[in-house]
């Protein structure tokens, strides 16, 4: 079960509130407490979002928009990421291992020392990326393009 907002309200909640209590929601569902809800931000714009160091594991951001957002050291791993959004969002050492990245777009991204373990996906876009110090290991990525 995925706890989703309606688009009115999410647009009430201000982005330092509501993180931290959406957050806590999806850790109390990765932990299997009672209450605890997988966090779904599906087709939401956090656009220049600030969540470094958040624990996203196998969240729910289909078509999100993190247009230079910061993610930096953030844990991605195991999370729908088709259709997403990431163009010029900073999102260093950030852990995407198992993540499943269809059509999602890295462009212009930060991903110094980014984990890609696992990735799977199609034609995810990392056109003027920095990929230094990242890893790459046992990729399932086809008609990836746009590598620097």
């Amino acid at each position: 079960m995925g706890f989703r907002l309606s688009d009115n309200e999410f647009d009430k909640l201000e982005a330092p509130v509501a993180q931290p209590r959406l957050l806590q929601l999806h850790q109390a569902w990765l932990r299997h407490e009672p209450g605890g809800v997988r966090l779904d931000l599906s087709r939401k714009t956090m656009s220049e979002q600030k969540w470094p160091g958040a624990c996203l594991k196998n969240s729910v951001l289909l078509g999100t928009a993190w247009l230079e957002g910061d993610l930096s050291d953030s844990d991605l791993s195991g999370t729908e990421l088709t259709d997403a959004d990431f163009r010029g969002a900073a999102l260093s050492r950030a852990d995407f291992s198992e993540a499943l990245a269809e059509r999602t777009r890295f462009d212009f991204c930060c991903l110094l020392g980014a984990t890609m373990v696992e990735l799977k996906g199609r034609e995810a876009s990392f056109a003027g990326a920095t990929l230094q110090e990242s890893r790459w290991l046992d990729l399932e990525v086809w008609d990836a393009c746009g590598f620097p």
